[in-house]
């Protein structure tokens, strides 16, 4: 089982409205064989860690305006 602890200084999990979102400081996601297991604050873990822990964690975006062919 691969496992991996993506670290940054704040994740942002998703956006309450246009000018406010939920963030998570020192936040980290923990993944597992390409899976989300968790979303937390960062804890020294027993996985390697990606990221130095300066970095800002968004969600993946979707254009909802262009349709795939």
């Amino acid at each position: 089982m691969s496992a991996s602890l993506i670290r940054s200084r704040a994740t942002v999990t998703h956006a309450i409205d246009r000018h406010r979102w939920n963030e998570i400081t020192d936040g980290a996601v923990l993944q597992e064989d390409g899976a989300i297991v968790e979303i937390g604050t960062y804890q020294d873990p027993n996985v390697t860690v990606v990221g130095s822990g300066y970095e800002v964690m968004l969600p993946g975006f979707v254009n909802g305006h262009h349709i795939s062919d």
